[in-house]
């Protein structure tokens, strides 16, 4: 039996769209109006952690959700949640944190704190809050 689990984790971080080697007009054009916060505008965030995989038939789990929040929250807390990415997320000093890049750091974060778990597909859905819904999925086959 195949069994998919995720949790929900929330976290809140400023950033800045700008890449220093373009000229204000290029960065305007890439990224509108945003480029031109200097100290970066805040934003709310959602990533949601998923996992599919057998049911272990010893624990009736595939995954214990208290190990997601746990060792997911960790990352999302220390080098996500109230931060300044551009400047505090040291992923993000020549790279712009756009949803997708933000997304992708998770991942790669994250899913190596969970090699431990056989046979899962690993999932990260990404939401961003933001003038509608946006929505970035990385996945990898375990």
């Amino acid at each position: 039996m195949l069994l998919t689990v995720s949790k929900r984790l929330e976290f809140s971080a400023s950033r800045r769209l700008h890449v220093d080697g373009w000229s204000e007009s290029e960065n305007l054009s890439a990224f509108g109006p945003e480029t031109n916060a200097r100290h970066g505008s805040g934003r709310n965030y959602i990533a949601y952690f998923v996992f599919t995989g057998p049911v272990d038939p010893t624990t009736g789990m595939l995954i214990n959700i208290s190990e997601i929040k746990e060792r997911a929250g960790k990352i999302v807390r220390e080098r996500f949640d109230h931060r300044f990415l551009n400047e505090d997320n040291p992923a993000f000093g020549d790279v712009p944190p756009t949803a997708e890049n933000i997304a992708r750091q998770l991942y790669l974060d994250v899913a190596p704190l969970f090699s431990d778990v056989e046979g899962a597909e690993r999932d990260l859905l990404f939401h961003r809050r933001l003038r509608g819904e946006f929505l970035v999925r990385i996945f990898r086959r375990a």
